[in-house]
């Protein structure tokens, strides 16, 4: 297959596809709305099947079912793995109806960029592969449905799917918008922790030597927390303090006791390590004991 032979294909499906672009915008589903964001995701699914294409389901109580749609499924090598979200956020009949509006050689609506844009963009990808043959592994297109809320409305079960199928492919795209001929090879996350850490009482005139202050510890070791290996690719931490000693007196309040969150960018890159001569407890969500392996329908 060569590449000029599938940029011709690409062109080819041009038309085709900014009508798909349409009528999946014209599908109203902000987040909430399951049945516009499932019915968005069956539009997709029933195109795969015309093609002859593996589609599965995650299905979800709340959120939109993930759909899960696979070109050369038993192939042997590591697939190549495309993302997008069908769930937008403005409420149904916000933009009119119908929801789309084109203008000379802009289209403008619910989604057009973020992200159903990306998931036909996707989609046109693994046509045009298809089309010229191509067999080597398989192509995936994963459409997640409750983005827009950071997959609370899933408990994070969607993105949790994501995250497994993409640990099996050999490159995971995913297709979100950005400046025109550009690739967002590397951008920072977010990790939540929870620190425990209780102060030592102690009568003003001995908290020098026998007291410990929890609120002002928790400032230190959060500043100690920003220079450890966990944060090494970040560029804001690069300029980060050292920690304070442990034992932060203070005759005012040295008996604090407090719970702290501290919500903490790091790179997706990054690893926690954080080492302590206080108890700090770490707390996250317990894992699901929902199954996300998906089931072909």
């Amino acid at each position: 297959m060569k590449c000029t032979e599938m940029f011709n294909t690409v062109d080819s499906l041009n038309q085709e596809y900014v009508k798909v672009w349409e009528d999946v915008c014209n599908i109203e589903s902000p987040t909430k709305f399951k049945a516009g964001v499932d019915a968005c995701g069956e539009y997709f699914a029933e195109m795969a099947r015309t093609r002859g294409w593996k589609v599965e389901y995650f299905r979800q109580p709340v959120s939109g079912n993930i759909v899960d749609i696979t070109l050369n499924p038993d192939a042997a090598e590591k697939p190549i793995i495309f993302s997008a979200h069908l769930d937008t956020v403005h409420p149904v009949g916000s933009f009119g109806s119908p929801a789309v509006k084109i203008e000379g050689d802009k289209m403008y609506g619910p989604g057009v960029t973020d992200c159903k844009g990306g998931a036909v963009a996707a989609f046109l990808a693994m046509d045009a592969l298809d089309k010229n043959g191509f067999r080597s592994r398989p192509v995936k297109l994963i459409l997640q449905t409750d983005e827009e809320v950071s997959s609370a409305t899933s408990n994070k079960q969607t993105i949790g799917y994501m995250c497994d199928r993409a640990l099996e492919s050999v490159a995971f795209l995913n297709l979100e918008g950005s400046d025109k001929g550009k690739a967002c090879l590397i951008r920072k996350g977010t990790i939540t922790f929870t620190f425990k850490i209780e102060g030592v009482e102690a009568h003003g005139s001995q908290c020098a030597t026998k007291g410990a202050n929890a609120i002002l510890d928790v400032r230190t070791r959060s500043s100690s927390l920003k220079s450890s290996r966990m944060m090494k690719d970040s560029p804001a931490t690069a300029a980060s303090s050292a920690a304070a000693p442990f034992r932060t007196p203070c005759p005012a309040i040295a008996n604090s006791r407090r719970t702290f969150a501290l919500r903490i960018p790091i790179s997706s890159t990054g690893c926690a390590s954080t080492s302590s001569r206080s108890p700090i407890l770490f707390t996250s969500p317990a894992a699901s004991a929902a199954s996300t392996t998906p089931r072909a329908e």
